[in-house]
């Protein structure tokens, strides 16, 4: 599932602890000493996968309703490969880069950084109509805790900063990278400065833990949250916002 404009709630299924290895770590830190080298790689790597290459330049729509319904149309057509090559790359990138020289890293960030902002991965629409009425309804709590995990068969045991083990089944990215309106709410970032249904917010900032969101004693989804050690960051900022603000999109074009 994709998202170009990253309108849509991002949704990753998977952890470094149990990537897909399609994207050989050994190839990739070879191919990690210069922009140009690293940008060869990963276009004869979609290649190999079975993505068109041409597809990583083609233009986006400039109006804003035709790139939403792009986000749509990828998004409702499930799964793609570059969102399979596209989260392996950025694990990678966070194990491989982040101890690197600044500028190094700086140079293949800036070097990727259209690729990186431009494909996000994207949740069905009824997740995001899930999302939003668990959150009005009250029964979704987003809690914040350690980032340290286990895997456990097809999932991760995360541990929060009381050391209590919570089940995580998907991670949510929540990027809106084209448009970070629905971020800001009073001059802070949500959800730290939160106005909207604040009494039935339970959870805290996400600073340099994870968010988890539950439903009873069941953990929905987690994501993390950005940190100045990581190459590419995961952002667990707004996914339930993010929800609210594609649906309103849809429910204002239909």
């Amino acid at each position: 599932m994709l998202s170009p404009s990253g309108q849509l709630p991002g949704v990753r299924t998977s952890l470094q602890l149990n990537a897909p290895k399609e994207m050989p770590a050994e190839e990739f830190r070879a191919h990690s000493r210069s922009v140009e080298d690293f940008r060869q790689y990963a276009i004869q790597h979609a290649t190999s996968l079975g993505w068109y290459p041409g597809r990583l330049r083609e233009p986006l729509p400039r109006n804003g309703t035709d790139r939403f319904l792009l986000d749509y149309e990828l998004a409702e057509n499930g799964y793609s490969v570059w969102e399979k090559m596209i989260g392996r790359m950025v694990d990678l990138a966070n194990q491989t880069w982040s101890p690197l020289k600044v500028s190094l890293r700086q140079t293949l960030l800036n070097g990727i950084s259209d690729w990186i902002h431009r494909y996000v991965t994207a949740m069905p629409v009824q997740g995001a109509k899930n999302l939003r009425e668990g959150f009005h309804a009250g029964s979704l709590v987003l809690a914040r805790g350690q980032g340290s995990g286990e895997q456990a068969r097809n999932a991760v045991d995360l541990k929060d900063a009381s050391g209590n083990s919570h089940r995580v089944e998907a991670v949510v990215c929540a990027c809106g990278y084209e448009d970070p309106g629905w971020i800001k709410y009073n001059k802070g970032i949500f959800p730290g400065q939160i106005k909207p249904n604040a009494s039935r917010w339970v959870g805290a900032p996400l600073n340099n833990g994870w968010g988890t969101a539950q439903a009873g004693n069941r953990v929905l989804f987690a994501g993390e949250a950005a940190a100045p050690t990581t190459a590419i960051p995961s952002y667990a900022r707004t996914s339930i916002m993010q929800a609210n603000f594609a649906l309103d999109w849809i429910n204002s074009h239909a």
